[in-house]
């Protein structure tokens, strides 16, 4: 009985729009989570194996958290000009 519970928990949570803007909390949670999977990343990648971009890195990031990337885009490049242009360079 109790999976079922979590089963409609997990459906319901799953399937949450994303958020029509983006908050200053949100955003540093985004930049906060973005900085510990890049660096986490470099160090437990396989020798050999491609590293992600930081582009990839903040679209995972941003699907992870619900935020639309363009909304999130937009707020980075207000707060952090030479991060927004290292993000849209990797187009």
């Amino acid at each position: 009985m109790k999976w079922i519970f979590r089963l409609c928990i997990l459906l319901l949570i799953s399937c949450a729009p994303k958020k029509d803007s983006v908050s200053n909390i949100e955003l540093r949670r985004l930049l906060e989570r973005v900085a510990v999977t890049r660096v986490s990343h470099r160090l437990s990648r396989k020798v050999g194996a491609p590293l992600k971009t930081d582009r990839e890195i903040f679209l995972e990031a941003c699907k992870v958290f619900r935020l639309s990337p363009e909304l999130a885009l937009e707020k980075i490049q207000k707060k952090n000009p030479k991060l927004y242009s290292r993000l849209k360079g990797e187009e």
